[in-house]
């Protein structure tokens, strides 16, 4: 399998690792993921985000020469912009919709086998 390939099954493995890594905060008092509410439409937002946060943040990592860095600033970066700045619920559905075009480009653009590069 190509590099390439390898990328994209990595991506899709770190996805899941990471919502079933948050998924205990829905049970923690005074977590931000238990004021959404488990099963809640905030909480299928909140998982979308971090599938489409994954691929971005990975294809990060790949397209800057494997910098663990970089993947770190990405997302501290969205970490922070998620506590500086208050969103209104419809504007929070419009960032999802953006991440996941995003992460559709980058999985059948930027990633696709048929490319030579990252």
């Amino acid at each position: 399998q190509s590099d390439l390939g390898q990328g994209r099954d990595a991506l899709a493995f770190v996805s899941v690792m990471w919502a079933l890594w948050h998924l205990p905060l829905f049970l923690i008092e005074g977590s931000y993921q238990h004021t959404l509410g488990f099963g809640s439409a905030a909480s299928l937002q909140f998982f979308i985000n971090i599938l489409t946060l994954s691929i971005i943040t990975g294809w990060l990592y790949l397209r800057s020469g494997r910098s663990i860095a970089v993947a770190i600033l990405f997302h501290y970066s969205i970490n922070f912009y998620g506590e500086a700045f208050i969103i209104s619920e419809r504007g929070n559905w419009i960032e999802t919709v953006l991440y996941l075009l995003l992460s559709i480009y980058i999985i059948t653009r930027q990633l696709s086998t048929n490319q030579s590069s990252v």
